[in-house]
């Protein structure tokens, strides 16, 4: 998805242009498949979770517009490496807020991984110093007929970004961190009430309602319009075959992406299906290689190892800290403390012949299963 993205930034398309025309598409599709099969609760989705898929399709916007657009400015990889924050933010604002265990293993695994991703970007940027010669963005290899129409003035094409523009595209990025980390919490709150696609559904109609609306008021207020690329619908629609197939890849991509993301990190308590987005900082890597011609030295190599190996450590971990539902999951399915049923819950055969039993160990206690 962000490297469909990106090749549609290099031939003169912005952010809110790319961000419109792919979540005005998602919206329609998840409507429509929806309301053929008949989700329950669609399309606001359940009354006691409306104001968190606000607040996840809010968050979700600025996290996806800070990536987006920091790459305008920043080589992929670098781009990339700032949205990393974002899953140990979000790990310590659910620990904090909804009281999900943030181990200790997976602390750990979030700084080898943040680690394997410095070691990749090499993020010079962030210190201050002019990139090293070959990091830039530069456009990838095309055909001089495809060339030409990219415009000159678009950052990272003709000439090199200022200092000003990347510390702009930094600070960007942060604010798509925060919004990153945000989406994370409401997912991990929502959990498994709310059907996956309603909660992309939120975001990729707020997405579409601000891009639209700054595409339509940017020109009339005159913001924006002096250099490529320019904020506005006009040469909004795709010029050639090859720019209809990254919309087109951008769309699936990226609607592939966000019903895996939301039904993941959902469905998971801890944080390791969090930590899973670090591998994205693999295939930022190989774009960089194979499409934008930018070579990845040995150091780059050992932190791809470190950001796998971290995030397999800490996904296929025994659990901490429980994984179990949470308190209003259980409130909304009849079950009370301890596991006793509420007045209002049916009684399930196979459940009554057995009951759990946990004796405390080393470990923090063994589950263990005994007839009745």
């Amino acid at each position: 998805m962000n490297l469909a993205a990106r090749l549609l930034e290099l031939r003169g398309r912005h952010p809110l242009q790319i961000l419109f025309a792919r979540m005005s598409l998602t919206t329609a599709l998840s409507c429509l498949y929806m309301w053929w099969t008949s989700v329950p609760d669609f399309p606001l989705g359940p009354r006691g979770l409306r104001w968190v898929l606000v607040v996840r399709g809010v968050t979700g916007f600025f996290g996806i517009y800070g990536m987006w657009y920091s790459m305008m400015y920043l080589p992929l990889a670098e781009a990339t490496v700032i949205t990393f924050l974002a899953p140990m933010l979000s790990g310590y604002i659910c620990d904090v807020l909804l009281k999900d265990p943030f181990t200790r293993r997976e602390q750990l695994a979030s700084l080898v991984a943040l680690a394997g991703v410095v070691f990749i970007a090499r993020p010079t940027s962030l210190f201050g110093n002019a990139p090293a010669e070959g990091t830039h963005p530069q456009a990838p290899h095309t055909s001089d007929a495809a060339s030409t129409e990219t415009p000159a003035a678009h950052p990272g094409v003709g000439e090199e970004p200022t200092p000003a523009q990347r510390l702009g595209a930094i600070l960007v990025a942060l604010l798509g961190v925060l919004g990153a980390a945000g989406a994370f919490t409401a997912i991990r709150y929502i959990g498994k009430r709310a059907h996956p696609l309603i909660t992309v559904t939120y975001f990729s109609v707020w997405s579409t309602l601000v891009s639209a609306t700054a595409l339509l008021v940017a020109p009339l207020l005159g913001i924006a319009q002096d250099t490529p690329p320019t904020v506005g619908f006009a040469g909004l629609l795709p010029s050639s075959a090859y720019e209809w197939f990254l919309l087109l890849s951008l769309g699936l991509c990226g609607f592939v992406m966000q019903f895996m993301m939301t039904a993941g990190v959902g469905g998971e308590r801890s944080n390791r299906a969090t930590a899973m987005t670090y591998t994205h900082m693999l295939f930022a890597a190989g774009f960089d290689k194979w499409v934008f011609g930018h070579e990845m030295p040995l150091v780059s190599v050992l932190g791809c190892g470190l950001i796998v190996g971290s995030a397999l450590w800490a996904a296929l971990g025994k659990k901490e800290g429980g994984g179990g539902r949470r308190p209003e999951e259980d409130a909304e399915r009849g079950v009370g403390r301890a596991g006793e049923r509420t007045p209002g819950e049916e009684a399930v055969p196979m459940l009554d012949s057995v009951e759990e039993v946990v004796e405390e160990g080393d470990e923090g206690g063994i589950p263990l299963v005994a007839h009745r």
